[in-house]
């Protein structure tokens, strides 16, 4: 590990295979340091998880049911957090080797814990339904309380003993603690799948990822600029702001608190806030709110930088690209420390927006044109709404450099990666005024035709 470099602290809340994961694992892995706890039950997982989830930079449990406790007392520390769980492959591993060293054990004997009365084995592997089962079963306990994962729990081990009881089942193969103790003392033929060190390791990683992300989110600032049509009036600036103070005192502490400037207000947070406000940059839940109390077309535009005058220089050109689009789309951005421009959802999607052709100034293609060319959906999208706005589809280096407020080497480099994506081809020559060589224009093509043209001599 290299000097200086961050080392997170892992708790391991495992009620299950804890030696199995400690032998993969051991105490140090991938600059994470790991502290083991063994809780038998779920109480235990919560008790733990109330305790520790103050001074440890992630946690990992070994289970949905001890993970969606963790989501539930862990929500305002927000501590990252994964689970251990055995994937739609270890399983079909699991039953293949079963029926290969039994001849006698037959697909339909085979019980998996998350099987209900009404699922049989042959169909869900003929249906090849495994995996949308365990996506259902993850999706459905995400949605609850630890009562009723308590609960969910407990009628997973009564579907378990009436199955016992009916002799309708061969083996049992499941990955519960609660489960596999059931079973031995009922003396039942069991396999509890045990998790492989791929899936070990990938949780781990994931882990891993999920607190760069949020240690570097801790560590940018974000800015929130709402910008209002130059020609508003004061008493429109007023009803904006008494939307907006209404809008702090419904999100409480974790609003923050704006600044009035001239025609626009601005407020300095962090990227933890406008994360939390934004559902992790999906929604805008301010903008649906300024056009719901103040019946404007507010420009809400929000902007992340490793310093406040990026923050600051990101957000106000997201709204200007928001203002832009006002009275046709209400359409939000946020764009990143990275330049890239987000879409937010209104409350106009998707049914209504659907509807409104100017849904192309920015559509997902954006971003692909912005990859495939090698560079940031900022850059591509300026220069989409500077085509559309000057009703032309041509434009040399020179232009690009004035439009972009960008050197003419950087509005060279655009125009070549365009034009080596295939998104810009040389359509004609520009004859300078004075003394010096042609320029090549090009026409750029960002509306699906991506057919490359032949240059012009």
């Amino acid at each position: 590990m290299a000097s200086g470099e961050k080392v997170y602290r892992v708790a391991m809340l495992l009620r299950s295979d804890q030696d199995r994961v400690k032998e993969i694992l051991g105490n140090q892995y991938l600059d994470c340091t790991f502290d083991y706890y063994q809780v038998d039950t779920l109480e235990a997982v919560r008790t733990t998880c109330l305790k520790i989830c103050d001074i440890y930079d992630g946690i990992l449990t070994s289970g949905l049911f001890s993970h969606q406790f963790i989501s539930c007392y862990s929500a305002e520390s927000g501590i990252p957090h994964r689970y251990f769980a055995a994937s739609v492959e270890n399983y079909y591993r699991q039953i293949l080797l079963q029926t290969m060293h039994n001849p006698n054990l037959s697909l339909g004997g085979i019980h998996l814990d998350l099987m209900t009365e009404r699922h049989n084995l042959p169909d869900i592997l003929e249906e090849n339904r495994l995996g949308p089962l365990m996506q259902e079963e993850r999706t459905v306990v995400s949605r609850m309380t630890p009562e009723e994962v308590l609960e969910f729990e407990r009628e997973m081990v009564g579907r378990h003993i009436r199955s016992i009881q009916n002799k309708d089942c061969q083996l049992f193969m499941t990955r519960s603690t609660i489960a596999a103790e059931l079973f031995q003392s009922r003396g039942v033929p069991y396999i509890y799948v045990r998790l492989t060190s791929h899936e070990i390791f990938k949780t781990v990683d994931s882990l891993r990822r999920e607190m760069e992300r949020k240690q570097l989110k801790d560590s940018q600032v974000a800015s929130i600029h709402v910008g209002l049509d130059p020609d508003c009036t004061p008493q429109q600036m007023n009803c904006v702001w008494k939307a907006l103070e209404q809008f702090g005192k419904i999100r409480g502490t974790a609003s923050p608190v704006f600044m009035r400037q001239d025609n626009c207000f601005e407020a300095i947070t962090d990227a933890q806030t406008i994360c939390a406000l934004t559902r992790d940059h999906t929604y805008s839940e301010l903008s649906d709110c300024l056009r719901t109390n103040t019946g404007l077309s507010a420009a809400v535009g929000y902007g992340i930088g490793t310093n406040v005058q990026d923050a600051r220089e990101n957000a106000i050109t997201a709204a200007k690209y928001a203002l832009s689009t006002a009275q046709r789309l209400n359409q939000t951005f946020l764009i990143d420390s990275s330049n890239q421009i987000i879409p937010l959802k209104t409350s106009l999607e998707p049914e209504q927006i659907e509807q409104v052709p100017a849904r192309k100034i920015f559509e997902p293609a954006v971003n692909e044109i912005a990859q495939r060319s090698h560079l940031s959906s900022r850059t591509v999208f300026s220069l989409m709404m500077a085509l559309q706005k000057q009703y032309r589809r041509e434009g040399d280096s020179e232009w690009i450099m004035r439009e972009l407020n960008v050197s003419m080497r950087m509005a060279n480099k655009i125009l070549a990666n365009l034009e080596n994506a295939g998104y810009a081809y040389i359509s004609g020559k520009k004859l300078p005024s004075g003394k010096g060589r042609p320029s090549n224009i090009h026409t750029l093509c960002f509306d699906g035709g991506r057919d490359r043209q032949p240059a012009v001599d």
